[in-house]
């Protein structure tokens, strides 16, 4: 099984709206939006189809080339990842790369179940993690900061150390997990996970 983490421009994105690839992402990370308080809408209220525009508007915005800047103006190396096992797209990562503490940030991501067995297992994976951190590394980072909602599913995950059991052990430090209070540049409280890679 090979898996590959590439940077997507727009046209890809776009392509893989016009196929269905992106919504089949979708659909299989809305459950998690919605019930598992993973994400928060800017909006409350919004319908299916909406929350799937958002989405795609939120992905647009981290495709080559990047249009995405926070409150303060600051320009950073913003990226749409897109993860893929066997030339199949399982998943799309938001973040950047920021220079003063050489980080790579991992902001939001939507993912569907692998080809062979339809599960997201892979998430926790050597092989597949190893991948997306070998790029985070090769942009300069040599930590992790990931963002969660403070009572969402994903958070109590991450949190656990048998997370980590599988996951990349030779490039993330599972000892070095930390948990720290965020707030973002919309005020949204979050909760912010940093691991060092090795």
């Amino acid at each position: 099984m090979s898996w590959l983490a590439k940077s997507l421009t727009e046209n890809e994105v776009k392509n893989f709206i016009v196929d269905g690839t992106f919504k089949s992402l979708y659909d299989s990370s809305k459950a998690g939006f919605d019930t598992d308080s993973n994400y928060d809408y800017p909006v409350e209220g919004l319908t299916d189809e909406q929350k799937l525009q958002h989405w795609q508007d939120r992905v647009m915005s981290y495709a080559t080339p990047c249009t995405v800047k926070n409150a303060e103006g600051e320009d950073y190396d913003h990226y749409c990842i897109g993860l893929f096992q066997n030339n199949y797209l399982v998943y799309i990562s938001l973040g950047h790369y920021d220079s003063t503490d050489t980080s790579y940030n991992d902001v939001f991501g939507i993912a569907r179940g692998d080809q062979s067995t339809g599960s997201k297992a892979y998430l926790f994976m050597n092989e597949a993690n190893n991948v997306k951190y070998d790029f985070y590394k090769s942009l300069g980072a040599n930590k992790l900061h990931s963002y969660c909602t403070p009572d969402g599913e994903l958070l109590k995950i991450l949190e656990k150390s048998a997370s980590y059991s599988e996951t990349g052990q030779y490039i993330i430090d599972a000892s070095s997990v930390a948990v720290t209070n965020h707030t973002d540049s919309t005020g949204t409280t979050m909760k912010k996970l940093t691991y060092n890679f090795k």
